[in-house]
């Protein structure tokens, strides 16, 4: 089993690495560490716009945030941004990695690296619009979850999902 610092220094050493594989260890290490970093952010976000912007709609209490609160506010939110921008690239390569590691075939590594990106863009663009769309972007979440969660060479004695054919 991967260890968690192992699985840190993997995930930026192999952060632009769409090839080779990644433990399940490696793989879920990673999600929790950038799970609970964005929920303490968005924590401390939430925690400022409402313990000091008061009662009323989000219009009315980002409007009665102090200087000081509003500058905490911007600066959790590009906080935020700027860590999303630091790790999606090595994410969707840690993604592809543990695709591989399950067996999967090349064309369905890469159809589920297109519906994981693509299809959560298109599906949370639409979401607004049309409900099912929300659902199709649920079915997706917890199919790349399914996904992820399976044992190394998961497909190797399934002829048509396995990529050793």
């Amino acid at each position: 089993m991967v260890s968690y610092k192992t699985a840190f220094k993997n995930f930026f050493k192999k952060g632009f690495n769409f090839k080779g594989t990644s433990t399940r260890a490696e793989y879920w290490w990673m999600v929790l560490t950038i799970t609970l970093t964005e929920a303490a952010l968005a924590l401390c976000l939430f925690l400022t716009i409402f313990l000091m912007g008061g009662t009323g709609s989000i219009d009315q209490m980002m409007d009665n945030l102090s200087a000081g609160a509003l500058i905490l506010s911007i600066f959790l939110i590009l906080l935020m941004v700027v860590i999303i921008l630091i790790i999606i690239i090595p994410m969707l390569a840690l993604q592809v990695r543990r695709f591989r590691d399950i067996d999967l075939a090349e064309p369905l590594v890469w159809t589920a690296f297109v519906v994981l990106v693509f299809g959560r863009i298109v599906a949370n663009y639409f979401a607004r619009q049309y409900a099912g769309m929300e659902v199709l972007s649920d079915i997706l979440t917890l199919l790349i979850f399914i996904l992820s969660a399976l044992p190394t060479n998961c497909f190797k004695n399934t002829n048509w999902l396995n990529r050793k054919n």
